[in-house]
């Protein structure tokens, strides 16, 4: 009996690599990508009549003609949940933020002096992965992996956040926030998924009886923050010392998942100072004349948008555009308004974009980045930003957001 990998990119050779090491008959089946340099793979058309599994790439719907057939369907994420039984699992998830927790969770583990890995959606399949016994997997999991989870293999959990993204795939909002509650069936018997408040406040009625945590700026969550301080349940742990920004929001997560594994608060205190975030989150690559410019390419939906121009000080003009996800721009008109001067739109949801803003905001549509950069420059003053946050996935221009961010980054620096 033969194994089916729909899907040919990192996480479809993965597996391809993983169960042709282990003598199985693999088939492959991508139409856009050539996959020949897996020795003994099988590519095809079609489904083999001899297939008795299928492992779904998350960049495949579930709706997909290849899946229509009666035959078992699972994912990456959910084999490797299957197959390393003696490790302990965390799983990250969200909207936004989910690279950076998992990376700093790593980064703790590693000032814990506990063996830690983070995988997943990061960029690392799980299944390429030779996970030692005894490691901690951090896993970070996309909506599209979490579609095929059901294991309850995880020890913690967390959902950072629930806004509007790959509404193109899922259609509504509803559909997005139940496909990222599938992570709390995942949990070991009778653990608890940490959960921002304000998530669990919207999508109450979406976790039903599971066991949640809450943490938020609010007084009624189990983790608290106020000024700086952190309380759980009622007692105060720690102080952060730090304005409630996205960023506090990732590290009272981060904070909560490593009280599961008894990290306590100077462990978690000189991990918080010695942490570098991961490139292309907000971050600074030049100050030219006075004008700072930033590279968030990471920014692919319409809250990490926001999220970005809240943090800029001074005025923002800003880069925006690439593969629309199916979401209105129009939310934006609130968020930007006295914070932004003026609009760069590059990609193919450059034309939505415009009409969703151009009653509110100065907008130019740019053929290239380098257009685009070059236009930002124009406008922005010295103590003022340019922001490239672009609200869309990069994949109509670039191989993906780091390229797209390389790119912005080269055209800055072309500046000089």
């Amino acid at each position: 009996m033969g194994i089916l990998v729909l899907g040919l990119g990192i996480t479809g050779r993965a597996v391809a690599k993983y169960f042709l090491s282990r003598g199985k008959r693999v088939y492959g089946l991508d139409d856009k990508k050539d996959s020949r340099d897996i020795k003994g793979l099988i590519l095809v058309k079609a489904v083999p009549a001899d297939t008795s599994l299928i492992v779904v790439s998350p960049g495949i719907p579930l709706d997909h003609p290849a899946l229509q057939k009666g035959i078992a369907v699972t994912g990456e994420a959910e084999l490797a949940l299957q197959l390393f039984k003696k490790r302990e699992w965390m799983g990250i998830t969200g909207t936004n933020g989910k690279t950076t927790v998992a990376l700093f969770m790593e980064h703790l583990f590693k000032e814990a002096g506990i063996l830690a890995k983070a995988l997943g959606n990061i960029g690392t399949p799980l299944l390429s992965h030779r996970s030692p016994h005894g490691e901690v997997i951090i896993a970070e999991l996309s909506s599209y992996q979490l579609e095929t989870l059901k294991t309850r293999r995880l020890k913690a959990a967390v959902i950072l956040n629930i806004t509007p993204d790959h509404l193109d795939r899922y259609g509504q909002m509803e559909s997005y926030a139940a496909v990222k509650v599938r992570i709390a069936d995942c949990m070991e018997p009778g653990g608890r998924v940490i959960v921002y408040q304000k998530t669990y406040k919207e999508w109450r009625e979406l976790f039903k009886d599971r066991l949640v945590i809450t943490y938020g700026f609010e007084p009624d969550a189990d983790l608290f923050y106020e000024k700086g301080n952190l309380f759980y349940q009622g007692r105060k742990e720690l102080f952060l010392g730090l304005p409630p920004t996205h960023d506090v929001e990732n590290w009272m997560a981060a904070f909560l998942l490593g009280k599961e594994w008894g990290i306590g608060e100077s462990v978690f205190l000189k991990a918080l100072a010695t942490f570098q975030k991961p490139r292309h989150r907000i971050e600074k690559v030049a100050v030219i004349k006075g004008v700072s410019f930033f590279d968030d390419s990471k920014g692919t939906n319409i809250d990490a948008t926001i999220r970005a121009v809240e943090s800029m000080q001074g005025r923002v003009v800003l880069i925006v555009g690439g593969v629309h996800k199916g979401f209105s721009y129009k939310s934006w008109q609130e968020a930007f308004h006295g914070r932004v001067k003026g609009i760069c739109v590059i990609g193919e949801s450059a034309p939505i974009i415009e009409k969703d803003l151009q009653e509110r905001f100065s907008i130019v549509r740019c053929v290239s980045m380098a257009e685009a950069v070059k236009q930002a420059a124009t406008w922005a003053k010295a103590e003022e930003c340019v922001l490239l946050s672009p609200g869309c996935a990069s994949f109509d221009m670039f191989k993906d957001y780091a390229h797209r961010g390389e790119e912005f980054k080269r055209c800055v620096q072309n500046l000089r």
